[in-house]
């Protein structure tokens, strides 16, 4: 079973070589308070994925959900809180 998004960059659960590969969620699936891991950055603009590189959300980095509001979200990446509109926290694609 394949699960793609946008341009296939980003996937969900994939079998390769009798190994499972981690079932991927988009931040704004996870819940608040948890930690996750970043398995990738996969939004509509090259900018955007660039500045949040610079925050310190990328691949690997530990990152959690503190709370979710109308059109944003607040999380913590790597100990520092960061408020995001809930588009840019749709592109951050986490395992536990």
């Amino acid at each position: 079973m394949r699960q793609r998004h946008r341009n296939d960059r980003c996937l969900g659960p994939l079998r390769i070589k009798e190994q499972w590969v981690p079932f991927m969620m988009n931040l704004m699936q996870s819940a608040a308070g948890k930690t996750y891991s970043v398995q990738n950055i996969c939004t509509a603009n090259q900018d955007l994925d660039n500045l949040l590189f610079l925050l310190g959300c990328r691949k690997g980095a530990s990152i959690s959900l503190i709370s979710r509001w109308e059109d944003s979200c607040d999380i913590a990446v790597q100990g520092n809180r960061y408020n995001i509109e809930n588009c840019l926290a749709e592109g951050i694609w986490i395992t536990e």
